[in-house]
Formats: C-alpha cells, sequence, structure tokens
C-alpha cells in the first residue's frame, strides 16, 4: 500500500540532486533544488534543516542577497563534513552540515574557464 506526502514546506522545484548520507549515524539524506534550496532529511523523510543560498554580494537588494541561475551540481565532501554546490553562473557553494544549523562556509566566484 502507497501513502502520499503532501509537503507545506518548500518552493516546489525541481531536484537537481539527492544525497545519503550514512557516516556519521544515523542515515540521512540531503537535497538540493535548482532555486538553491539545500534541504537535509532524517530517514523518516522530516526535513530536519534547510538552507537557501546566497547571491552575489554586489547584487543587493533590501539588505537580501538573492541567488539568481540554477544549480547544476552538487557532491558531498565526508572528510569535511560539507556539499559543495555548483551553479551555472560557475559558482561553489560550499554550504556546512556538520553543525546544529546549516549555513555557507565559502562562496566562490567569478572562476573562468581557460581557453586554448
Amino acid at each position: 500500500m502507497f501513502s502520499i506526502l503532501i509537503l507545506a514546506e518548500g518552493q516546489r522545484e525541481p531536484t537537481v540532486r539527492v544525497i545519503a548520507v550514512s557516516s556519521p549515524p544515523p542515515l540521512r539524506y540531503i537535497s538540493v533544488s535548482r532555486g538553491g534550496q539545500v534541504t537535509v532529511w532524517n530517514s523518516s523523510l522530516r526535513i530536519l534543516r534547510s538552507f537557501r543560498l546566497a547571491g552575489d554580494a554586489a547584487e543587493e537588494v533590501a539588505s537580501m542577497r538573492r541567488f539568481r541561475g540554477w544549480t547544476t551540481d552538487a557532491v558531498f565532501m565526508g572528510d569535511v563534513r560539507r556539499v559543495a554546490v555548483a551553479t551555472d553562473c560557475r559558482d561553489l557553494h560550499f554550504v556546512n552540515i556538520a553543525t546544529a544549523g546549516v549555513f555557507e562556509d565559502v562562496h566562490l566566484f567569478g572562476t573562468v574557464c581557460p581557453t586554448y
């Protein structure tokens, strides 16, 4: 028998990546949406923590940096307990999930692909 779970929270954005994190126990899931929402779920698929990526500091609108663009991929780096999120603007966001809260440690921007 199947049950339907309606999630009231969230922006209902397409999900780019779902990552299963089993160490340290217990099992958790991390989802990254196309619009920059990073959510940590427990093994029963209940939301534990959520975080929205910040945009460029130069584009502050009403003291809030909005994320522009789309996330393209994400990977969990177990040795440092961070999630690296890549965007179509060639930015890299490193999100700390090790603490009780979820926050962005580092935002690398302006990376340019070399032309030969």
